[in-house]
């Protein structure tokens, strides 16, 4: 069996496969997140339910949950997104690439097939905030569930995919 330690990421521990209990907080966070799936997963068609907001060069496709929450208090717009990214074999490849160039692990998302994630975007300042990501491989058992306890603001980026979601939610 292989022996696996939480991984620490600004002060949270995250759940990996070998860790299926989790440590720390992030538990909550990831029974929030199935939570909203199953509000988010009643009786249309799963395919109905998600926006295609962009597909990349290398074919992975990126989609949103149709059903927002949009805060529009004290002239604020900020909406909050269920996001999803279906992974292309070329998609696998760049990002297990991209790993083992940061010096990461990477053996553990070889199989790597989807990516959920809870994210906010304050649609008049051009920010995104990232609440939590959840990795599933290709028969759907989770590699990764994490949360960000305490997401700060960040800009969005020109010709990004946080600006492709941003234009898509933000109409």
């Amino acid at each position: 069996m292989k022996n696996t330690k939480p991984i620490k990421v600004k002060n949270c521990f995250i759940r990996e496969a070998g860790n299926p209990k989790g440590e720390g907080g992030c538990a909550r966070i990831v029974s929030f997140f199935l939570a909203l799936l199953v509000l988010f997963l009643p009786a249309a068609p799963a395919a109905a339910q998600w926006i295609e907001y962009l597909r990349d060069e290398d074919g992975t496709v990126f989609s949103y949950h149709k059903k927002l929450n949009i805060d529009k208090k004290n002239e604020k717009h900020i909406v909050q997104v269920l996001g999803k990214e279906n992974i292309s074999d070329a998609g696998r490849e760049k990002y297990l690439q991209s790993l083992k160039q940061k010096g990461l692990p990477a053996a553990a998302y070889k199989q790597l097939s989807r990516k959920m994630f809870l994210c906010e975007i304050d649609c008049r300042e051009k920010r995104i905030r990232k609440a939590s990501l959840t990795a599933y491989d290709t028969n759907g058992k989770v590699i990764f569930s994490g949360e960000n306890p305490s997401p700060e603001w960040e800009p969005i980026l020109s010709d990004s995919t946080g600006e492709a979601l941003q234009k898509s939610v933000c109409k």
